[in-house]
């Protein structure tokens, strides 16, 4: 048989593919059974269709042996050129092939003819051919043939075709189309967006390799992922010290977590002052325990302005903003007790000073991401620290179907209170906001800020509430609430929040008002704080023993009593609050001003000014332990209305007298009069102060009518003050003392505590002080008596006619350095009608300190007792005066 081949193709390759299409598509079998009917050009016809499709057949000589299968050579042109020349090629296989064909159809008819009559076919022909049958037709036709062999079959596919079984045609592959000159094809787009794949693909690379914690999508939101970075490797807890110590720092507190971290404190190796708080994830390293720093936050500390703020509220005085912007300190870690909420772990970084404990509330998240942030400053004056409580009893209990109730949730409170000011802070703690790798936590206040669309009745008992009165606010609240309650509605969750916290404070403050507390002053003011106006007056009115506690009250806890009068007298004047109002006036300006204001508020009764002549008893800085005045004779009649104390009736043989006060000595000063400090205070308090209450006994000095001095007293009875501070006492004493009063040359000295006594020193002459010392007092005293006239001395004389006159050695100004003091009378020179004896004196350095001989106006009268040195007594123009030498 002679076949001609395409040099490109393998004949068995070409064998086993038609065997296969013959296998996959019996159709194709069907039509060849058809095609026996047609006529030889149909036949011819359909043949060269197949050539087009690349089916090539080789010519079956007419003598060939029948037991030799057909060969089917397919045929995959590569182009459409080549599949034209090799049509051209096979069309004389064509030929050949057809009568091939017909005498293959020709040996069926016969074989047909001789087989008994076929079955019905089925519906749907089987796909997998009978592979015994096959081979034992094979073996027929070819007897060199093994019927048990079975032909070689490639994986995965089906069976060849009977030998009268059409191949399956294949769709003629189109010839591939070049590109035209300038295309960009999907190869060359590829290398092109490869180049910023392959530069972000390092970026990222770098990124976890150095930050791995800032690529958080890339882990799982499940649970948190600790990948040290280069810069954060773990460490032993001793490395950590290590380089911390190079920065002069060290790890001060620690928390251990549930968790499993923990939380250290980086303090100041100097001060122990918190710089930073870390967390720390433990991890084991080769059987070695590290740490890995998980995130780390920065503390500054507070503004020493917040942690004064809770105190300037009830300070009446201008408080000082020195120091206000420097930061205080926090010092060590603790953990927020009470039953926390479960969003995170909850501690506080704290410090104290002499008037708060202060600090910043933490919060750290675990999930999604390790997140570690400071939410809230706080201070409490009492030294409390944050903790958690049910605070809120209205809002967070709820019943479910399952008819149990929800315990409510946990609030973050805050002690604020001051003495027996009762102040809670309270914060709720707000739902998480959260994003894919963190979850932030928020403390929300409950404020008493006002709400939208509610009655007055609620406006005002948020303003009482806002000044300390909690008890008048949640009465007017309970009072809207049953309103409420009557027409079907209820408080929103906003307004049963601010009730909760209204009652919360009434509560503390109505317990406390009801404790026994062993100050008659503390039990008036629980009190006051509580609303209870009348109640606290009763207590005042009722005794009088109490009174300067009272006062001393009015003066610690004004501000906080002022804060609540003025707000009472908007929402619910009473008389008895205005008299509280006019007793802090009386505290802060005086007994005129609060006299003014009563008056203004129309509560200006006999009752109420006795009253505050009684409470008047604010204490002052003037502290009179002695007292010196000029006195006067007033009479026997009638002593006048002008005195602040009724005077009592005078007594046979008496007389009236008046005292003017000039000198009142105020521990170890002496001061000249006014006092404006008693100016604008009650009668009964001068007079206590002055204390004429307790001794009112007043001594005098006068010569008798041979020049002897005699000592006498006077009774002091009533008292006069004008705006300035100028007092004038009304004492009662004998009437013949009138006769010897201001007989001298100086007025009559009225004192209390004793006489006034001049001092004496040690006696020296002027040769016995050093030549320098001597010239210089006697050229300065030649000249102070050249003052008064011509002096009938020259230097020189004068200069030996002083050298017989005496000095006292005294210390005067003290400055522990002796002065010397000169007394001139009289016999040594003589004037004429002027005050003997002159006073000069002179300091240590011969230097002249005071002098009386040229200033007719000034006169010495003595050295003053006192442990301050340098204040001595003079006499001008009929009144007394203190005159410091220093």
């Amino acid at each position: 048989m002679e076949i001609e081949l395409d040099t490109d193709h393998n004949p068995d390759r070409n064998i086993d593919q038609n065997h296969g299409q013959a296998g996959q598509n019996v159709d194709q079998s069907d039509r060849h059974a058809q095609n026996q009917d047609l006529p030889p050009e149909q036949i011819d016809r359909t043949q060269d269709s197949r050539s087009d499709l690349g089916i090539i057949r080789p010519d079956r000589r007419a003598d060939r042996d029948p037991s030799v299968p057909p060969i089917y050579l397919p045929s995959h042109h590569p182009s459409l050129n080549q599949a034209q020349t090799k049509i051209q090629r096979t069309e004389s296989l064509f030929e050949r092939e057809i009568k091939r064909v017909r005498a293959q159809k020709e040996r069926l008819n016969q074989s047909k003819s001789n087989a008994p009559p076929p079955l019905k076919p089925n519906p749907k022909p089987n796909l997998q051919p009978d592979l015994n049958r096959d081979r034992k037709r094979k073996s027929e036709l070819n007897p060199h043939l093994r019927a048990d062999l079975v032909p070689y079959q490639p994986p995965n596919q089906k069976p060849p075709l009977a030998l009268y079984e059409e191949p399956e045609q294949k769709p003629k592959p189109k010839p591939k189309k070049s590109a035209p000159s300038g295309y960009i094809g999907w190869a060359d787009l590829f290398v092109i967006l490869s180049i910023p794949a392959i530069g972000c693909s390092i970026w990222l690379g770098t990124q976890f390799l150095s930050n791995p914690l800032s690529m958080s999508w890339l882990y799982s939101t499940q649970a948190p992922i600790f990948t040290p970075s280069l810069w954060n490797q773990p460490k032993t807890l001793a490395q950590i010290k290590a380089e911390l110590a190079e920065s002069q720092l060290s790890l001060g507190d620690s928390l251990d977590l549930k968790t499993g971290e923990q939380i250290y404190a980086v303090i100041q190796s100097e001060n122990k002052t918190i710089r930073e708080i870390r967390l720390y994830h433990p991890i084991s390293d080769r059987g070695r325990e590290k740490l890995v720093l998980i995130t780390s936050i920065q503390t500054p500390g507070l503004e020493n302005s917040f942690v004064k703020g809770p105190f300037v509220k009830y300070r009446s005085a201008e408080v000082s903003t020195r120091d206000n912007y420097n930061r205080l300190p926090l010092t060590n870690l603790k953990a927020i007790v009470g039953g926390a909420p479960n969003q995170g772990i909850w501690f506080v970084a704290y410090g104290k000073n002499d008037d708060a404990t202060y600090g910043q509330v933490f919060n750290y998240t675990p999930n999604p991401q390790p997140t570690m942030v400071a939410l809230k400053d706080w201070v409490s004056p009492l030294g409390e620290f944050p903790k958690w409580q049910v605070a809120l009893s209205g809002g967070d209990g709820k019943q479910g179907d399952s008819e149990q109730e929800i315990p409510p949730k946990p609030q973050l409170v805050i002690n604020q209170s001051i003495d027996f000011e009762p102040n809670y802070l309270i914060f709720q703690v707000e739902d998480n906001i959260s994003t894919e790798t963190k979850s932030y936590i928020q403390l929300r206040q409950v404020t008493l800020n006002e709400a939208l669309g509610l009655p007055s009745s609620y406006s005002d008992a948020l303003t009482l509430a806002s000044s300390g009165l909690w008890s008048s606010a949640l009465a007017k609240l309970n009072e809207l609430k049953l309103q409420f309650q009557a027409k079907g509605k209820i408080f929103s969750p906003y307004v049963q929040e601010q009730y909760d916290l209204i009652a919360l404070h009434a509560t503390l403050s109505a317990s406390q008002a009801n404790q026994p507390f062993g100050n008659f002053g503390d039990k008036v003011l629980v009190k006051i704080i509580d609303g209870r106006w009348q109640e606290a007056l009763d207590m005042v009115q009722s005794t009088d023993s109490s009174a300067e506690k009272i006062a001393a009250m009015l003066a610690k806890y004004d501000a906080h009593i002022w804060m609540r009068v003025q707000t009472a007298l908007k929402l619910e004047s009473s008389p008895a609050v205005k008299v509280w109002g006019g007793l802090v006036v009386l505290n802060r300006q005086g007994l005129r001003q609060a006299e003014r204001w009563l008056k203004e508020q129309s509560a200006d009764s006999k009752a109420v000014l006795a009253l505050l002549q009684k409470l008047d008893l604010t204490p002052i800085a003037l502290n009179p332990q002695q007292l010196l005045g000029t006195v006067s004779y007033l009479g026997k009649g009638s002593p006048g209305g002008q005195w602040q104390l009724p005077p009592p009736e005078l007594l046979t043989g008496q007389a009236w007298y008046t005292i003017d006060l000039a000198i009142v000595r105020d521990g170890d000063i002496w001061k000249n009069a006014p006092f404006p400090e008693l100016a604008d205070r009650s009668s009964l308090f001068v007079w206590k102060v002055l204390g004429l209450e307790q001794n009112n006994r007043l001594g005098i000095a006068v010569a008798d009518n041979a020049g002897e001095l005699l000592t006498a007293s006077l009774l002091a009875q009533s008292f006069s003050i004008d705006g300035y501070g100028n007092i004038r006492v009304l004492a009662t004493g004998s009437a013949d003392l009138a006769k010897s009063l201001n007989k001298g040359s100086v007025p009559t000295l009225v004192t209390t505590g004793g006489t006034i006594s001049d001092f004496k020193g040690q006696t020296v002459y002027l040769p016995a002080l050093s030549p320098e010392t001597a010239t210089s007092i006697t050229n300065t005293l030649y000249r102070e008596i050249g003052k008064l006239g011509q002096v009938s001395l020259d230097l020189k004389d004068f200069s030996q006619q002083l050298q017989q006159w005496s000095f006292q050695l005294i210390d005067t100004d003290g400055d522990n350095k002796p002065e010397y003091l000169l007394e001139v009378e009289r016999s040594q020179i003589d004037f004429g009608d002027r005050h003997y004896p002159m006073v000069a004196v002179f300091s240590s350095t011969g230097r002249l300190i005071f002098s009386d001989i040229g200033n007719r106006a000034r006169r010495w009268i003595g050295v003053l007792p006192s442990k301050v040195g340098g204040q001595i007594l003079t006499e001008i123009n009929g009144y007394y005066e203190v005159w410091s030498l220093r």
